[in-house]
């Protein structure tokens, strides 16, 4: 028998002994979705923990809100500013490139 470096499987162990990519990607199968698994339960423990109702102080009026909601309205408000930060600056340097 000659000594290829073949593993039962048929895959080859590559150099010292270093698993090929097909060994990483079935690897990746398994910790991708655990991964998501992991996130799925953190974002319903997060919920769970901020149900409580926060009074908020507007000029002329208040409300009374789940903490949840607010969290997520600032989540959204942070990353709409993101997006439109970025347009603003892709077409500040679009017009600064068209006049060079």
């Amino acid at each position: 028998m000659s000594e290829d470096k073949e593993s039962s499987s048929g895959r080859s162990s590559g150099f010292f002994g270093k698993s090929d990519p097909l060994a990483r990607d079935d690897l990746r199968r398994y910790i991708k979705p655990g991964l998501w698994t992991l996130l799925g339960f953190y974002v319903v423990l997060f919920v769970l923990k901020n149900k409580e109702d926060v009074n908020i102080d507007f000029v002329f009026f208040s409300a009374l809100v789940p903490l949840i909601w607010i969290l997520l309205g600032l989540l959204v408000a942070g990353g709409l500013l993101t997006i439109g930060g970025q347009w603003l600056l892709r077409r500040r340097r679009g017009r600064r490139d068209d006049t060079t």
